[in-house]
């Protein structure tokens, strides 16, 4: 996760919700030095939950979400919900979602355009419908969503944990 709230607070939230345990990587405002749009966040956040920033997709709500994306060369999913003040068709995302349901779709259409992973001619999410663990696109084929947190997240199991790299 990487959100401009405070790290403490998105913590609190997250484990209040009983959702903690689902992300490997969760890197707030106070986390660096620096907070989104910057790029640094999003990376750090690819980067903590075992993915690579090159293979990371930023799913957001706003345009300082879109603008984060574009500072690390990221692709971009945006959630149009309706409560935004900002135009999200109009930031050029690659793309933008109304329902929860359509995240699968989306991330699937994004898996086949990014880089394979390393050592490999084909990665596994095209394979498999899901990445390694710690793969910033992982299980793909079987997204669920935390409407109470408002963020796409794949089921953990005892052995995986979702590493997405989203953002609040």
């Amino acid at each position: 996760i990487c959100t401009n709230k405070p790290e403490r607070l998105a913590r609190l939230l997250l484990e209040a919700l009983g959702e903690l345990e689902r992300f490997q990587a969760l890197v707030g405002a106070d986390t660096l030095p620096v907070r989104k749009p910057d790029p640094e966040p999003f990376r750090a956040a690819a980067r903590g939950a075992g993915g690579t920033p090159e293979r990371a997709v930023m799913i957001g709500d706003t345009i300082t979400d879109r603008r984060t994306a574009a500072a690390a060369g990221a692709p971009c999913v945006l959630m149009d919900l309706g409560t935004s003040a900002d135009d999200l068709a109009s930031l050029g995302a690659e793309a933008v979602i109304a329902d929860y349901a359509e995240l699968p779709e989306a991330m699937a259409a994004l898996a086949r355009r990014l880089p394979p992973a390393r050592g490999t001619a084909l990665a596994p999410a095209r394979r498999r419908g899901y990445q390694a663990r710690g793969r910033a696109v992982s299980s793909v084929g079987r997204a669920q969503c935390s409407h109470r947190w408002g963020h796409w997240f794949a089921p953990s199991t005892a052995h995986q944990k979702s590493s997405l790299a989203t953002s609040s």
